[in-house]
């Protein structure tokens, strides 16, 4: 279970880190917490898995980029050996389980 700050941390990054030589001192300041405290938390989110990366998020199109959602039907017993191949794939952002016919 995560400590209530933690879940405001969660929401808080969320909103985007400045750039700056020391982004999350402001934001430590705004959670009322130390630095230090910050970005120990921020790792051992990163660590459970809570939060899978910390980066920018560029505006593909205006970059020239293209995206696609795809979907698959696959067997209930490949469906881990089929995420955890497409997830290794250089672009793939997300990637998960679904309900019916098509469940990846």
């Amino acid at each position: 279970m995560l400590a209530k700050i933690d879940r405001k941390i969660l929401n808080r990054i969320q909103d985007g880190v400045i750039i700056s030589k020391r982004p999350y001192l402001r934001m430590a300041q705004e959670l009322d917490l130390k630095e230090e405290e910050l970005i120990i938390r921020l790792k051992r989110l990163l660590k459970i898995r809570f939060i899978r990366r910390i980066g920018a998020i560029l505006n593909t199109h205006k970059l020239g980029f293209v995206s696609s959602l795809v979907s698959m039907k696959v067997p209930r017993n490949r469906i881990d050996r089929v995420a955890k191949k497409i997830s290794s794939l250089k672009g793939v952002t997300h990637n998960y389980q679904r309900r019916g016919e098509y469940n990846l």
